[in-house]
């Protein structure tokens, strides 16, 4: 199947509504197919926002018949496979956030799968901010606190030990050091990575820059400077546009990132 090809995704849909009721075991065949194109090593079938687009159709159809829908499977089976296929894949995890919504009790066990995801391929920064979505997304603030340090625990350990530099990394802790107002020893440990790894650093590279306005950041809001600090968030986020993280996020949450 092209998966451009929206004449034929429409048809297919025609299809399956034909009765006016489709019937269970005509709509888990269908997913089934659309799965097995967007988790196959086709480089436009895992970004096509057609098929992702007739995936919605299916997931939204199956809700309102009741019939029920495991999120996290597939955020770990489809959306994350569909994410090592084609890196930085909006599309696929624009999908993931529809799910999410559905049911954010899943979001603290999802945060897990997902930073496991951002640590095998930390520069994808539509893996870094889902995450960060995520960690948002837990209504429970002591759950919340408690992923929220497990997270930072994790990332921060794994970018000092591989001296990870990349923009994706840093946005992502920046942005949940300033958002979620973590305790004393996290803003420690952040400047301290950051320092350690910047230390060295020629002044005028890009990851030197993205790294010194993290600081920046995180220093204004230590300082109780909550304007200046997401202000220098912002400012942050202009070294590139399509890095963007902070909330509120891009129209429909689809950053217009590049492929």
């Amino acid at each position: 199947m092209d998966p451009e090809h929206l004449t034929a995704a429409n048809i297919r849909k025609r299809a399956l509504s034909r009765s006016g009721n489709p019937i269970r075991a005509a709509l888990k065949r269908e997913q089934q197919f659309v799965d097995t194109l967007l988790t196959a090593r086709l480089h436009r079938h895992t970004k096509s926002p057609t098929l992702w687009s007739h995936r919605r159709w299916l997931v939204t159809t199956c809700w309102e018949l009741g019939i029920p829908w495991d999120v996290r499977y597939d955020i770990r089976h489809v959306v994350m496979v569909a994410g090592e296929r084609h890196p930085r894949n909006y599309v696929a995890w624009q999908h993931a956030r529809l799910l999410l919504d559905t049911d954010s009790t899943m979001a603290a066990a999802i945060a897990f799968d997902v930073k496991e995801f951002c640590l095998r391929n930390h520069s994808d920064i539509s893996g870094w901010a889902f995450l960060s979505d995520c960690i948002a997304k837990i209504r429970d603030d002591e759950g919340r606190r408690s992923v929220c340090s497990s997270v930072l625990d994790d990332v921060l350990s794994m970018t000092e030990s591989f001296r990870w530099t990349n923009e994706s990394v840093w946005v992502f802790l920046r942005t949940v050091v300033a958002r979620e107002r973590v305790n004393e020893r996290y803003s420690e440990q952040f400047l301290a990575t950051n320092n350690g790894l910047s230390a060295a650093m020629p002044h005028e590279i890009p990851e030197w820059i993205t790294m010194e306005r993290a600081r920046e950041c995180t220093f204004a809001l230590g300082e109780g400077n909550e304007t200046l600090a997401f202000r220098g968030i912002r400012e942050l986020l202009m070294l590139k546009p399509t890095t963007a993280m902070i909330e509120p996020p891009y129209p429909g949450g689809v950053s217009p990132e590049s492929t």
